[in-house]
C-alpha cells in the first residue's frame, strides 16, 4: 500500500488528477465469469477512454518484469483493444520516484526514456491517434465492401436487363413495373446500410481530427 501511494503522488507530479487514477479495476472477457484486476488504471477524465494500465512490481529484475508483462498481456487480451497502453511501474535505480517499462507488441518489456515521462497529455493524444487509425481502417474496409457489393448489383442488373430483353423477343414481360420497384428496394435495402456506416465513420474521424487539433 505505501507503495502504490508513493506511485500515486509521483503519477499526481507528472500531471495525472486522481480522478485519472483508479486503483484494481476490474474487468472481464464478455460473455466470462473470469474477470481480471490490473493494479492501476489510467483514465481520460475528459472522455473516460481507458489510457493505460499499469502493474507495480517492488523488483526490477528480468524474472519479475517477465511475470508483470505476461500479467498485463492477459489483461489486453481480456480488454481486446489495441489502443490501450501496458506498463510496469518500479522503484526507479536512484531510489527516487519510479521508472516504467512499456509493454511492446512483441510482449517483451521496454523501459522508458527518462526523457519521455508519461503524462495525460501524451498518453491521450496517443489514445487518440489510436482510435483514428482504427476508424479510418474500419472505414476503407467497409468502402471496400461497399464497392465490391455495387460491382456485383450492377452485374445483376445488366443481366436482369439481357433477360429481360431476350424473354421480351418472346412475347414475355419479365421486369413488371411492381417486380422494377421491388427490386429497387432490394437494391436500397442493399447499399444503403454500408453507406450510413460510411458517413458515420467519416462524421467520427472529422470529430477525431477537431479533438487532435486542440492538443
Amino acid at each position: 500500500m505505501d507503495t502504490e501511494q508513493s506511485l500515486l503522488r509521483y503519477l499526481t507530479g507528472l500531471g495525472f488528477s486522481t480522478s485519472a487514477i483508479v486503483f484494481q479495476p476490474r474487468f472481464g472477457p464478455e460473455g466470462k465469469t473470469l474477470d481480471y484486476r490490473p493494479d492501476i488504471a489510467l483514465i481520460d477524465p475528459a472522455s473516460g477512454d481507458l489510457l493505460a494500465i499499469l502493474e507495480v512490481k517492488l523488483k526490477r529484475d528480468r524474472k519479475t518484469l517477465c511475470v508483470a508483462a505476461n500479467q498485463l498481456g492477459s489483461y489486453l487480451a481480456a480488454l481486446g483493444d489495441p489502443a490501450v497502453r501496458a506498463f510496469v511501474a518500479v522503484p526507479s535505480k536512484s531510489g527516487e520516484g519510479f521508472a516504467f517499462f512499456e509493454l511492446r507488441e512483441d510482449g517483451e518489456p521496454q523501459e522508458v526514456s527518462a526523457s519521455r515521462p508519461l503524462s495525460p497529455a501524451s498518453l491521450s493524444g496517443e489514445r487518440l491517434a489510436a482510435k483514428k487509425a482504427q476508424l479510418k481502417a474500419t472505414k476503407e474496409k467497409t468502402t471496400d465492401r461497399f464497392a465490391a457489393v455495387c460491382r456485383v448489383t450492377a452485374a445483376s442488373l445488366l443481366l436482369l436487363g439481357v433477360l429481360d430483353w431476350v424473354f421480351s423477343l418472346s412475347g414475355v414481360e419479365l421486369l413488371t413495373n411492381n417486380r422494377m420497384l421491388i427490386l429497387g428496394a432490394v437494391v436500397g435495402l442493399v447499399l444503403v446500410p454500408y453507406l450510413s456506416k460510411i458517413k458515420i465513420l467519416g462524421v467520427e474521424i472529422e470529430r477525431m481530427k477537431e479533438r487532435s487539433s486542440s492538443w
